[in-house]
C-alpha cells in the first residue's frame, strides 16, 4: 500500500518541492520524517530542510517548524514543506469516507484544518516563510488501483465507493482526481 500511495500521490508533490529547494552538491539537506525529529544540528547548519505531508501529523507542528527554521541557514537556506489542504479541496473525500468512515477523523488528525498561515505565525516564521497552494491531478490506473493505494480493507461499500469515483474516470479508464496542497517555502 505505501508503495502505491507514495508513487501515485506523493511523488509529484515531492518532485515539485525538489524544484523549489534546488539541492546542490555539498548542501546539508534535512528531511523531517514521520517522527518529526530534526537532527541535532547547530543553528543555521542546513541549506535545505523539507517535510512532505508529515508536519501536520506532529503533536506540535509549530514547534517542529520552529526547529526546522532554527537549523535552516538564514543566508539563503531553502525550506520546502507540503501539507494537505482543506477537506473541500479533496474531491474524493466522500468516496474515502464511505469506504472507511475513519477517513474524515484521520484527515482532521493529519492536517485538516491546519491553517498554514496561523502555523507559520505560531512558529515565528511570518517574515521568512511564504504560504502558497498548488493544484495537481492524482492519477490512478483505475478504481482497483485507487482502492489498493489508499489501503482500505473493508469492502462493504466498495461498489458504491467506486460509483462515486466514476466522475473522475478518463476515457482511457484511469482516474484523474484533482487535489490541492499547501506549500511553505522560504523566499
Amino acid at each position: 500500500m505505501d508503495r502505491l500511495l507514495v508513487a501515485t500521490v506523493l511523488r509529484p508533490f515531492g518532485e515539485h518541492l525538489a524544484t523549489i529547494v534546488r539541492p546542490r552538491p555539498g548542501d546539508v539537506c534535512v528531511d523531517i520524517g514521520d517522527n518529526g525529529e530534526v537532527p541535532p544540528l547547530p543553528d543555521g547548519a542546513a541549506q535545505v530542510v523539507t517535510s512532505i505531508f508529515t508536519l501536520a501529523e506532529q503533536p506540535d507542528p509549530a514547534a517542529v517548524l520552529r526547529e526546522m527554521l532554527r537549523v535552516l541557514d538564514p543566508r539563503g537556506g531553502r525550506l520546502g514543506v507540503a501539507l494537505w489542504s482543506e477537506p473541500a479541496a479533496v474531491p474524493h473525500l466522500d468516496a474515502l469516507s464511505l469506504a472507511d468512515p475513519r477517513t474524515v477523523e484521520q484527515a482532521t488528525r493529519f492536517g485538516f484544518p491546519l491553517a498554514a498561515e496561523r502555523l507559520v505565525e505560531q512558529a515565528g516564521g511570518a517574515d521568512r516563510i511564504r504560504v502558497s497552494r498548488i493544484h495537481d491531478v492524482v492519477r490512478f490506473d483505475g478504481t482497483a488501483h485507487w482502492w489498493a493505494a489508499v489501503g482500505i480493507g473493508d469492502e462493504t461499500h466498495r461498489a458504491e465507493c467506486e460509483a462515486r469515483l466514476q466522475s473522475y474516470a478518463a476515457p482511457d479508464g484511469t482516474l484523474r482526481i484533482p487535489t490541492e496542497a499547501v506549500l511553505l517555502t522560504t523566499e
